[in-house]
């Protein structure tokens, strides 16, 4: 009976301790979801804010001063664009974690599209240089 009382003890605390490993996880599971939901909105709004700033200034120019202006403006939008690189990287690494913690494929397919629209973006933000 002393032997059966003393499992049962054993048994509890090893209960308790998943118990409590459990509660951290979850909390710091929930805390990651919602870092990455707040992330994966400012990402989207900046590319939607980009994508339409880049889309604007498209037309044909006549003078080399005016190419070589609208040069500088893309320029400009690439090194903007490519600081970005290291949050989209940042996403991937939580998007990756919340994967292996989750069965929810949503986050699967927004990080494809966003990772989609960025390689876009610095696609269309790409200039030669000129020389």
């Amino acid at each position: 009976m002393n032997k059966l009382i003393i499992h049962f003890y054993l048994l509890k605390e090893i209960n308790d301790n998943i118990l409590i490993i459990l509660s951290i996880f979850k909390a710091k599971t929930l805390q990651l979801w919602s870092e990455y939901d707040q992330l994966y909105e400012q990402l989207s709004e900046w590319l939607k804010e980009m994508e339409s700033k880049v889309k604007g200034g498209t037309e044909v120019k006549a003078t080399l001063e005016e190419k070589l202006i609208l040069y500088d403006k893309y320029k400009a939008y690439n090194d903007e664009v490519r600081a970005r690189q290291m949050s989209f990287d940042t996403l991937s690494d939580k998007t990756q974690f919340l994967l292996q913690s989750s069965t929810d494929s949503r986050i699967t397919a927004q990080l494809t599209q966003l990772n989609s629209r960025f390689t876009s973006l610095l696609s269309f933000t790409k200039v030669e240089k000129i020389s």
